[in-house]
């Protein structure tokens, strides 16, 4: 199905509050989006994946992340921005958050997908583009790899 037709069936079926985006992992060294908004860069603060996402979606701009520019712990490992540290591992980082307790949060971390230490460099809005990302939920953008 070409875009067009994809772009014209979601309209009519989903109807979603804005569109989504084509997103893409940059590898060190590669070139991001012309004019693409960094937040550390040109906003001064550092923020989470979602809102990435979200400025993308709502204000269609193009947007590109790195480590500097996220303040996620979680979101640095399972992107490969970070190495996973004894508090990702055994379920400190998602207990209270995401799970109940530790054991559930050490098997949630475990369960979720993650890019390799240092695989890629950002995550930027891109077309073509590697994934879509139609809504930007924070368990969403914590499941690299999903579609």
């Amino acid at each position: 199905m070409d875009a067009a037709k994809l772009e014209a069936a979601v309209a009519q079926y989903v109807r979603p509050a804005t569109f989504p985006i084509g997103v893409r992992m940059f590898r060190d060294g590669e070139a991001l989006p012309t004019k693409a908004k960094r937040p550390k860069a040109d906003f001064g603060v550092q923020i989470a994946t979602c809102q990435a996402i979200t400025m993308a979606r709502r204000y269609g701009w193009a947007v590109a992340v790195t480590r500097e520019d996220l303040n996620c712990a979680l979101t640095r490992v399972a992107f490969g921005y970070d190495a996973a540290p004894a508090e990702f591992t055994d379920g400190c980082c998602a207990c209270g958050m995401y799970t109940e307790t530790m054991g559930a949060g050490a098997r949630s971390e475990a369960a979720t997908p993650k890019f390799s230490f240092r695989e890629y460099a950002a995550l930027g809005r891109s077309f073509p583009p590697d994934s879509t990302a139609p809504t930007s939920s924070s368990p969403r953008c914590r499941r690299p790899g999903r579609r």
